[in-house]
């Protein structure tokens, strides 16, 4: 099987993306904590893809971020 690694200049764009969703999506019943709510990491991750792709960067760039749950 063969695997890829991210490219180094897409790292820092999709987690900068993926960051900026799951902090957006801060549960308040969390109280003074300012965390992040990881049940949208799904989604955060398809938007961040989404944007990585809307700038056209090509398939093997984008194909190795993967989402695997527990």
């Amino acid at each position: 099987m063969f695997f890829r690694s991210i490219f180094d200049e897409d790292g820092p764009k999709v987690a900068d993306t993926f960051y900026e969703y799951l902090f957006k999506q801060n549960n308040p019943t969390m109280g003074d904590k300012f965390q992040p709510d990881i049940t949208h990491a799904s989604r955060a991750l398809h938007l961040a893809i989404t944007k990585l792709r809307s700038e056209g960067v090509p398939f093997i760039h984008w194909v190795p971020f993967i989402h695997m749950w527990r």
